[in-house]
C-alpha cells in the first residue's frame, strides 16, 4: 500500500529523474538518474523474486544469503518496506555529505556511517511525504467523497463540489496518480492550469485515510529509530527455529 502510494504523487518538479520503474505486480518503485538512484521495495517480494527469477529480477543483488528466511517466515504476514539512496557520482556524495555536517573527503570512514546513512534516508522520506496532500484520502466511495467536499468547503456550489470530487478521485487513483493528472492537464490545457487546481485543491482540507495515514507516519518513526530488522523482535511471528536465526 505504502509503494502504491508513492507511486501516485508527482515528484518530478523535486527530483532530477530519467526514468521511473514501477514493476513486480506494484512491490517496488525506482527513480533512476545520472546521479541517484532510489529504491522502494518490499523486501520479502523482493527475496521471492530473486528465489523465483534469480537476481536479474530483484532489486537487491546479495540475497543469497538471505533466501534461507524465505521458508521460516511461509506462513506468516511479515512485509519489510527497504528504501535504498544510492548516490553514483563523486560530486553528489560531497554535497550530501557537507549538507549533513560531515567530512566530505569521501574515505570510507567519512562515507560508512550510520548517522550519515540516517540522515539521507530521512531527507529522502520527508521529500515525498510532502507529497501526499493530495493522494491519502478514500476515493472508493465517490458519493461519500462529495459529502466530505462540502463538510470540508460548504459554500461551494455543486458543480464545483462535483468537479473538486473528481480531481481528487483522479489525483488517488492506482494509475499514476497526481502525475498522470499533471501531464493530462498540461496536454489539454497548460502548466499555469496545473497550478490553479492545486492551490484549489489545497484549499479543500479533507480527512487523509487513517490506515495511510498511520502506515505513512509510522514509516518516519522507523527512520527516526534506525535499527534494523531482526526476526527475533517479532516473537509473535510463527517462525521455526527463531534461537538460529
Amino acid at each position: 500500500m505504502i509503494i502504491s502510494e508513492l507511486n501516485k504523487i508527482d515528484i518530478s518538479a523535486k527530483i532530477d529523474q530519467t526514468k521511473k520503474d514501477f514493476r513486480n505486480d506494484g512491490h517496488s518503485l525506482t527513480y533512476h538518474a545520472n546521479s541517484y538512484e532510489i529504491s522502494f521495495y518490499d523486501k520479502r517480494k523482493d527475496l521471492e523474486q530473486a528465489k523465483k527469477y534469480g537476481e536479474k529480477r530483484s532489486i537487491e543483488k546479495d540475497n543469497s544469503a538471505q533466501l534461507p528466511l524465505l521458508g521460516r517466515m511461509a506462513f506468516d504476514p511479515l512485509e519489510v518496506f527497504r528504501i535504498e539512496y544510492g548516490l553514483n557520482q563523486k560530486r553528489v556524495m560531497k554535497q550530501m555529505l557537507e549538507k549533513y555536517g560531515f567530512e566530505s573527503d569521501l574515505k570510507f570512514k567519512s562515507l560508512f556511517k550510520k548517522e550519515f546513512s540516517k540522515q539521507l534516508l530521512i531527507g529522502v522520506w520527508q521529500l515525498f511525504d510532502s507529497k501526499f496532500d493530495f493522494t491519502v484520502h478514500n476515493v472508493e466511495d465517490p458519493v461519500k467523497l462529495l459529502d466530505s467536499v462540502f463538510k470540508a468547503k460548504p459554500e461551494l456550489s455543486l458543480l464545483k463540489a462535483l468537479a473538486y470530487t473528481e480531481a481528487f478521485r483522479i489525483a488517488s487513483s492506482g494509475e499514476g496518480g497526481m502525475r498522470r493528472f499533471r501531464e493530462a492537464i498540461e496536454k489539454h490545457s497548460n502548466i499555469r492550469s496545473w497550478h490553479r487546481i492545486k492551490t484549489q485543491l489545497k484549499g479543500v482540507k479533507l480527512s487523509p485515510d487513517r490506515t495511510k495515514l498511520e502506515a505513512l507516519i509510522q514509516v518516519g518513526k522507523q527512520l527516526e529509530r534506525f535499527e534494523p530488522v531482526n526476526i527475533k523482535d517479532y516473537p509473535q511471528l510463527k517462525i521455526c527455529d527463531v534461537n538460529n536465526s
